[in-house]
C-alpha cells in the first residue's frame, strides 16, 4: 500500500512538473520568466523588453481554470499591475505609462492591456477582462487562452444541431485538459487534442470550477 501511494504522488508530480516545464518552454525566448503563488492562484509572466507589449502572462486561479494571454503589456486587478519582482514577490503598483481611455475597475476582473503608440509617447490600450469562464468580456484584441480540467468520472459530448444539443458517443474522463473555445448559458464549446482534436460541446458542470 505504501508503495501504491508514493508511486501515486510521484505520478503526480511528474504531471504537474511537466505543465509547469511545458509552459516555461514556451517561454525559453522571452527576456525573463517569473512565476508565483499569490492569492487568487499561481503567477506566470514572460517578459520581453524588447517591446513591452508582446509578453506572456499565465494565470492558474484557484478555481482550477488557466488563462493564457499571449501578446499583452500589462494585467491590472483591482486597478493595480500584477507584475513580480526581480526576487520572486508579487508587487502591485500604478503605472507611469497613462491608460489610452479611462477605465472603471470591477473588483477581482482581471484587465488585460496593449501598449500602443500615442503621440511622442505611448499609453496602454484595455483588449478585454475576464473572471471566471461566464464573465470573459472582449472589449478589443484579446489573445486568451482558456485551459480547463474535466472533474467526473465520465462526461459525454455533444454536438449542437438547429440549435439543440444532442449527446454523443464520444465522452472525455476526469483529469483530461480541454480549450475552452466559448459559452452559452450551462454549455461550453471546448476542444480537446488527443489522438486527434475534436471540438464539442459539454455542460460547464463538468470542468473544474467552484463559484
Amino acid at each position: 500500500m505504501k508503495f501504491i501511494i508514493v508511486f501515486i504522488l510521484i505520478t503526480i508530480s511528474q504531471c504537474v512538473f511537466s505543465a509547469s516545464n511545458d509552459i516555461e518552454e514556451e517561454c525559453k525566448n522571452y527576456d525573463s520568466v517569473h512565476r508565483i503563488n499569490f492569492v487568487n492562484g499561481t503567477y506566470l509572466e514572460c517578459i520581453d523588453n524588447s517591446t513591452m507589449q508582446s509578453n506572456k502572462f499565465v494565470i492558474n486561479d484557484n478555481n482550477g481554470i488557466t488563462y493564457q494571454v499571449d501578446e499583452a503589456a500589462k494585467i491590472v486587478i483591482n486597478d493595480q499591475i500584477l507584475s513580480v519582482t526581480p526576487n520572486g514577490t508579487i508587487s502591485y503598483f500604478i503605472s507611469d505609462t497613462k491608460d489610452c481611455n479611462t477605465v472603471h475597475y470591477q473588483r477581482d476582473y482581471y484587465y488585460v492591456y496593449s501598449r500602443v503608440p500615442n503621440g511622442n509617447g505611448y499609453c496602454y490600450a484595455l483588449d478585454g477582462k475576464f473572471r471566471n469562464l461566464e464573465r470573459v468580456n472582449l472589449t478589443g484584441y484579446l489573445n486568451l487562452k482558456i485551459l480547463a480540467k474535466i472533474k467526473n468520472d465520465k462526461v459525454y459530448l455533444y454536438k449542437k444541431e438547429n440549435g439543440s444539443f444532442v449527446k454523443s458517443r464520444m465522452y472525455l474522463v476526469k483529469s483530461d485538459s480541454v480549450v475552452v473555445n466559448e459559452g452559452v448559458g450551462d454549455w461550453l464549446n471546448i476542444t480537446f487534442s488527443g489522438e486527434k482534436t475534436v471540438t464539442r460541446w459539454l455542460r460547464k458542470e463538468s470542468i473544474q470550477l467552484t463559484k
